[in-house]
């Protein structure tokens, strides 16, 4: 893989892992209860919308060797919440941040260690 395309990646991956941050941040500040108060839910929604979008700019060969990453789930989610904005489920967004954010975060510092021990 080109240097350029490791680069970039990697710059996506710390943008991803900087949204997480800030979606546990407004968790953190409301929890459950949070989701009532229509700035943390946007600004939760607005954090999930740009994870989904640094992962499509993601390059083909790094999907290829991560696909531990559930793309499709989070892209789709992303599809509801740009297009579908007054369909969403807050106990869905809820669900995600508690249990999948978590577990990409996870997936996501294991990755950007890796691109550490590179030189």
């Amino acid at each position: 893989m080109p240097k350029r395309s490791i680069k970039r990646d990697k710059l996506h991956l710390l943008n991803i892992r900087d949204s997480i941050e800030r979606i546990e941040g407004y968790l953190r500040r409301g929890g459950r209860n949070g989701f009532n108060d229509e700035l943390i839910f946007d600004g939760i929604v607005v954090q999930l919308t740009v994870i989904a979008g640094r992962l499509k700019s993601l390059s083909n060969s790094f999907i290829k060797k991560n696909p531990q990453i559930p793309y499709r789930k989070i892209i789709g989610m992303r599809n509801i919440i740009s297009h579908e904005y007054d369909k969403i489920d807050k106990s869905v967004v809820w669900g995600t941040c508690k249990e999948d954010i978590p577990e990409l975060k996870k997936i996501v510092l294991e990755i950007l260690k890796k691109y550490s021990h590179k030189k």
